[in-house]
C-alpha cells in the first residue's frame, strides 16, 4: 500500500461539526481552530482533506512510463469523458500513480465535485487538496 502523503504546515479537514484547521508542531499534529462557515474560511491551509463523497476517481491507462508526459495526457483524458472541472479556483484534480510499465502507466485520478468549488479560499489557493484517507496512516491490509 502506498504511503500517505508528508505534509508540512497545515490541514484542513472536515470535523464532526465544522472544518477544522490542524497544524503541525514537533510534538505531533494540534487543532488549531474551527471554521463553522466551511474551509474557505480557513485560509492558512497548504493542504485542504475533502471526504471521499466529495471527489470521484477515474482510473486512466496512459500509452507512456514518461512523467513529464502524464499531466497533459490526464488532462485530456478528463476533458475527453466531460469530468474536467471548469472552474476559476484552483486545481480540482489530482492524481496518483498506481503501476508503471515500460510503456504505459495506469493512473489513478481524483477530481473534485466542482460544486464544492465555492468552498475553497479565494485568493491564496491551497497547495494541494488529497481525499481524507491519504491523510491518515493506515497500517497495510488494514482495509
Amino acid at each position: 500500500m502506498k504511503q500517505p502523503p508528508q505534509t508540512d504546515g497545515s490541514l484542513c479537514l472536515p470535523g464532526e461539526e465544522t472544518w477544522e484547521l490542524w497544524k503541525q508542531s514537533p510534538g505531533g499534529w494540534q487543532r488549531a481552530s474551527a471554521a463553522p462557515g466551511g474551509p474557505s474560511e480557513i485560509k492558512s491551509a497548504t493542504v485542504f482533506g475533502y471526504p471521499v463523497s466529495a471527489a470521484f476517481a477515474v482510473p486512466i491507462r496512459a500509452a507512456t512510463a514518461d512523467p513529464e508526459l502524464l499531466p497533459g495526457l490526464i488532462t485530456f483524458q478528463l476533458e475527453k469523458q466531460g469530468l474536467k472541472p471548469e472552474v476559476p479556483v484552483g486545481c480540482l484534480s489530482d492524481y496518483r500513480i498506481a503501476e508503471r510499465e515500460s510503456a504505459q502507466t495506469i493512473v489513478g485520478a481524483v477530481v473534485l465535485n466542482p460544486a464544492l468549488a465555492d468552498d475553497l479560499p479565494r485568493g491564496d489557493a491551497p497547495q494541494r487538496f488529497e481525499v481524507t484517507p491519504w491523510l491518515y496512516d493506515l497500517p497495510d491490509q488494514a482495509l
